[in-house]
């Protein structure tokens, strides 16, 4: 097998799953709208008419879709879950394989490639990646606030724009201190491992 080969296998087993998320996230961001529709309607039918039967039916709706939308959230959860556990299933042995390699030669240690692939699946297990599959879902809540009012509409742009602000600059901020600690964590890591093997042939020479 070359050394693309578990690339390749992974490529090909990730497909089914990604579109299943991608239907999920379909749906589930399209029911996110149920909460301001349901107080819509409640504005626009049942304090105007009174009618109590009507509120019913809408909170019993309601109800309904708001629980389909929480059973699709857990299922894509669960789809990731699972996405996370069969990339490291694939990939774990042959960066054990490379770990041991190293080892043979004398070259690194295994901490750092463990833990890569260790932090890899723990955050494709966790809610970044539903992050890119909602993201695309937000030109058109602004566009759905656009047409409730141009004013309402264009401050959902400036909030949007605002937290944007904020991300880049937290992300601008934090790289340089989240860099020296991974870097003086990886240089403990190495030295704590170095001092480990070191320590058979300093007890033997006394």
């Amino acid at each position: 097998m070359t050394g693309f080969g578990p690339l390749r296998i992974l490529r090909q087993q990730v497909r089914k799953p990604i579109c299943a998320l991608a239907l999920f996230s379909c749906v589930v961001n399209l029911l996110l709208m149920t909460g301001p529709l349901f107080m819509l309607q409640v504005y626009d039918r049942v304090l105007s008419s009174g009618s109590v039967q009507t509120l019913v039916a809408l909170v019993i709706l309601v109800v309904v879709l708001f629980a389909f939308m929480g059973t699709l959230d857990a299922m894509r959860s669960r789809v990731l879950a699972r996405l996370a556990g069969r990339l490291d299933e694939i990939l774990r042995g042959p960066v054990f394989s490379a770990v041991q390699s190293d080892a043979w030669r004398g070259a690194g240690n295994a901490g750092p490639s463990i833990r890569d692939l260790e932090a890899i699946r723990n955050w494709i297990s966790g809610p970044g990646p539903a992050m890119f599959f909602d993201a695309p879902f937000v030109p058109l809540y602004i566009g759905v606030i656009f047409l409730l009012h141009i004013w309402l509409g264009w401050f959902a742009v400036g909030a949007a724009s605002v937290l944007a602000c904020f991300a880049v600059a937290n992300e601008w901020l934090t790289r340089g201190p989240q860099l020296a600690a991974s870097t003086a964590a990886e240089s403990a890591q190495r030295l704590a491992e170095e001092s480990r093997r070191q320590a058979a042939p300093a007890v033997a020479l006394g």
